[in-house]
């Protein structure tokens, strides 16, 4: 009984458990075997078995490792994979934005100038999300007319530009969500 694999109590579908038991029941006759062969001249039984516990703990932790290593490697595709999704054609559905939840942020967004129109006049969603989009935009101008010297006013965002930066900001948000549940995975799991 001691020469179990840790993974005994989870719960797999019957193909999985009977190979399972079958790697289980040959590590374990293989371990014997092994053992019995090393110690052919002493004739104990307790050094069989102690050799055979050590080599399974040597098997176990090689075990563990490669568990391991097959897990972050998913878990990091899955994750680039699901950048990749996120930020792919953001732009989608331009110059006609139809999401009805978008065009009301986008309008509201582009109403702003600062200092003189302040005020959004849409409230549903909360100023938050407006506001950052605003001031990312902000952002966005003063970058594009310092590197490219182009003659835009900086104050004003168009209503493309809103849409664009609340799409990003939504796949930034989502791709935080995927590296909080990798994390919280590592730290159950």
């Amino acid at each position: 009984n001691s020469l179990v694999l840790p993974l005994h109590n989870l719960s797999f579908s019957p193909i999985i458990q009977k190979t399972y038991r079958l790697l289980r029941l040959r590590l374990k006759t293989f371990t014997l075997q092994i053992c019995s062969r090393y110690t052919r001249g002493i004739g104990e039984q307790t050094t069989q078995l102690s050799l055979a516990k050590m080599l399974q703990k040597k098997l176990m932790k090689v075990i563990k490792f490669f568990q391991k290593k097959v897990f972050l490697s998913i878990s990091l595709l899955l994750i680039a994979f699901g950048i990749f999704l996120r930020f792919y054609n953001l732009d989608w559905g331009a110059p006609y934005f139809f999401h009805p939840d978008e065009r009301n942020i986008a309008s509201s967004v582009s109403q702003l100038s600062f200092p003189s129109q302040t005020n959004p006049h849409f409230f549903a969603y909360g100023s938050f999300p407006i506001y950052t989009i605003y001031l990312l935009g902000v952002l966005k101008n003063l970058i594009t007319v310092n590197i490219f010297h182009l003659n835009i006013s900086v104050s004003k965002i168009s209503f493309e530009n809103a849409i664009i930066i609340g799409r990003f900001l939504s796949s930034l948000f989502s791709i935080l969500l995927l590296l909080l549940i990798y994390k919280t995975g590592m730290i159950v799991g």
